[in-house]
């Protein structure tokens, strides 16, 4: 996507337009892109937050986003605010950290997290890695279910970072850079070698993880 400013802008427009200005309480970008990490294939992780979200508007906000352009890289969030503000908070923090507002403001939301929910956040994504490292090498498995290993480690490790050092750092390569070794390569999401000794570094990481959180 070239001109990824004019796509949102247009979205803006079609989700205010359909919605109005008093339901919407809250748009935003997350994932890859608001990150500054997007391949040219990579979703569009839309955030729309209303002030109550119904099973029709779920079909409503489908119809008003038909038309853009490569409307099938559209993903992200869709729900209501109060909905929201219960999300398990470990979760939460993650979400966030990694959402750019376009309008609107989640810190109403976002003050009321504390250490101890960051805390969550990574045994939550730690847990899950080892979890899903176990079934990687039962299956033998490769490829996708690894890249999706590597992103729950990336999230893993960021907020491992906030607890030892306060940071909260939203990007991969500003992670790396404040990381070594294993991890730097973790937050980058290279690593070397084949699928098998992926899934081993990951699991031995997140079993030291999860025994020193």
């Amino acid at each position: 996507m070239h001109d990824l400013d004019g796509w949102l802008s247009a979205w803006q427009r079609a989700v205010l337009g359909e919605f109005g200005e008093e339901r919407v309480l809250f748009l935003g970008l997350q994932g890859s892109r608001a990150r500054g990490e997007a391949r040219e294939d990579s979703d569009i992780d839309a955030v729309v937050v209303l002030d109550e979200l119904g099973p029709g508007d779920i079909s409503r906000y489908a119809g008003c986003t038909a038309g853009l352009p490569e409307r099938d890289k559209l993903c992200g969030f869709l729900g209501g605010w109060r909905e929201l503000e219960r999300w398990p908070r470990g979760e939460l923090w993650q979400f966030c950290l990694d959402t750019v507002p376009l309008r609107g403001s989640l810190e109403p939301i976002a003050s009321q997290l504390a250490r101890p929910d960051i805390r969550e956040s990574a045994l939550s994504c730690a847990g899950a890695v080892y979890h899903g490292c176990v079934h990687v090498r039962l299956r033998a498995s490769g490829g996708e279910a690894l890249a999706a290993l590597m992103k729950t480690a990336f999230f893993a490790l960021r907020a491992i970072h906030a607890l030892e050092t306060g940071e909260e750092i939203r990007t991969r390569a500003a992670l790396a850079a404040r990381r070594r070794g294993l991890e730097r390569d973790i937050a980058l999401g290279a690593l070397e070698g084949t699928a098998e000794e992926w899934a081993a570094s990951l699991f031995n990481w997140a079993a030291a993880a999860l025994r020193s959180l």
